[in-house]
C-alpha cells in the first residue's frame, strides 16, 4: 500500500484563493506520485467539498463533472471565480502603489510583486519593479541616493534601501536612548537642587557626600555639621538674624541739666563675621551669623561730642 503524504482540506469560496488552492493540490499530486489525469480529476472532485462540487457541476452543466478532464475542470472553475482582470486596470494599481507608513522596504517590494501578477510585463518585469520601487519609496533621502546611481539594478536598489532603513532605525534608537538618559540626568539634577544638605546647607549634593561631614560644630561641639546648620539654632531663632557688618566707635554724650553735668560712655564694639573651620583647617566663608568682639582703643582716636535737645532744651 502506497504511503500518502499530506492532506488537502475543502475549498472555501469566500475566504480562499483558487490559484493557491490548485497549486497546493498539484504539489500534493507530485508528493504522492499521482500522474494519471483521471485520478487527478477524481481527487479534485473528492477533496474540494460539497459546496464547491455543486458549483463545478453548475458551471459545466449540462455535462457531468466526470465527463470533463482535470485541466477543463480547473480552467472552468477559475474563469467563473476569478475572471481574467483587465491589464490596464492592474497596471494602474501597480503604478499607484506607494510605500505605506510602518511598511518595511521588503514588504513594499513583495506587495509590488503581487500586483504585477496580471500586468503582463513579461521580460520587462524587473525594470517595471525597479522603477516603481524607487518612485514609491517613502524616504526621500534613499530616493536621492538611488537616483544618483549610474548602473542601478533592482537587487542593488533593494540592498541600498534596506541598508539605509536599518541605519535610520538604529539612529532613532540611539536618539531615544540618549533622550531617556538626558531626561533621567536632568531629573536627578533637579532633585539634587531642591534637596538641602543638613550638614552645610548647600543644595548641590547629599549629606552622605558632604565635605563637612567630619567637621566639628562651634556651637554644640558635635561632629557632622557646621554651626549654621546646628539643631540648637531652632531653639534660638533670634540668633539666626545676621547682624550688620559695621564698626561702631565709642562716643561720649554730654547732657547738661540743672546745675550738673552727666557723662555717659558707651563701650567701643566691633562686629566681625564668624567663619567655621572645617577638618582640614580651611575657613568656610558663607556663614550668616555675627558675633561681638571687644577691641582695644586705638591711639589718637578722639571722642565724639554730640549736643542733644531734651524737651527742646540743649
Amino acid at each position: 500500500m502506497a504511503v500518502r503524504h499530506g492532506s488537502i482540506e475543502e475549498f472555501d469560496v469566500n475566504s480562499q484563493n483558487l490559484d493557491e488552492y490548485i497549486e497546493r493540490l498539484e504539489h500534493y499530486f507530485v508528493a504522492n506520485a499521482v500522474d494519471d489525469n483521471d485520478v487527478k480529476r477524481s481527487i479534485l472532485l473528492t477533496v474540494c467539498g460539497s459546496k464547491t462540487y455543486g458549483l463545478i457541476r453548475n458551471v459545466v452543466s449540462p455535462a457531468k463533472p466526470g465527463e470533463k478532464t482535470y485541466d477543463e475542470l480547473k480552467n472552468n472553475i477559475r474563469n467563473h471565480l476569478q475572471p481574467k482582470p483587465l491589464v490596464i486596470a492592474e497596471r494602474f494599481k501597480f503604478h499607484q502603489r506607494k510605500q505605506k507608513e510602518g511598511e518595511t522596504v521588503t514588504q513594499f517590494l513583495a506587495e509590488h510583486r503581487k500586483l504585477s501578477e496580471h500586468c503582463n510585463f513579461e521580460a520587462f518585469l524587473n525594470d517595471a519593479l525597479q522603477d516603481r520601487f524607487v518612485c514609491g519609496l517613502a524616504s526621500t533621502a534613499t530616493q536621492r541616493i538611488l537616483l544618483s546611481e549610474a548602473e542601478l539594478t533592482l537587487k542593488k536598489a533593494v540592498d541600498i534601501a534596506v541598508s539605509m532603513e536599518m541605519a535610520d532605525c538604529e539612529s532613532r534608537k540611539l536618539k531615544e536612548t540618549s533622550a531617556m538618559f538626558e531626561g533621567s540626568k536632568n531629573a536627578e539634577q533637579t532633585h539634587k537642587v531642591f534637596t538641602q544638605c543638613f550638614r552645610c546647607g548647600k543644595n548641590n549634593h547629599s549629606g552622605d557626600s558632604c565635605y563637612y561631614k567630619n567637621s566639628k560644630c562651634h556651637k554644640c561641639h558635635e561632629t557632622g555639621h557646621l554651626s549654621k546648620m546646628c539643631p540648637a539654632n531652632k531653639s534660638r531663632q533670634h540668633v539666626n538674624k545676621p547682624r550688620p557688618h559695621r564698626s561702631t566707635e565709642s562716643t561720649q554724650s554730654t547732657v547738661r541739666g540743672k546745675g550738673h553735668k552727666f557723662k555717659k560712655k558707651n563701650p567701643k564694639i566691633n562686629f566681625v563675621e564668624d567663619s567655621d573651620v572645617d577638618s582640614s583647617g580651611a575657613y568656610e566663608t558663607d556663614c550668616k551669623y555675627s558675633w561681638p568682639l571687644f577691641s582695644i582703643k586705638s591711639d589718637g582716636q578722639k571722642e565724639i561730642n554730640i549736643d542733644l535737645l531734651i524737651e527742646r532744651k540743649p
